[in-house]
């Protein structure tokens, strides 16, 4: 679950608050 953080984070942390 790691690396999908981090490809969130990259994104955006708006994503990061949905997950």
């Amino acid at each position: 679950i790691d690396f999908k953080i981090k490809t969130v984070e990259l994104r955006g942390k708006k994503i990061k608050l949905q997950i």
